[in-house]
């Protein structure tokens, strides 16, 4: 988590992190912060609602950075 806050501002890391707790995973988090959104389970990819984590790759690729 440390990079995670790092790179995108700890407060916005810390407030997901309050509303939605420490141990929910990110398929889980998309699903809550879509929430009510009519193209969140559309099948057409370029409609569908988006998360888009920047930071992510540099957690499982050792020397990328984002």
């Amino acid at each position: 988590m440390d990079r995670i806050t790092a790179s995108c501002g700890a407060s916005a890391a810390l407030r997901l992190i309050e509303e939605h707790g420490a141990d929910m995973g990110l398929p889980d988090l998309w699903e809550s912060l879509a929430g009510d959104c009519p193209n969140a389970h559309t099948t057409a990819l370029n409609n569908r609602c988006a998360i888009y984590y920047p930071q992510l790759p540099a957690l499982f690729l050792p020397g990328k950075e984002t």
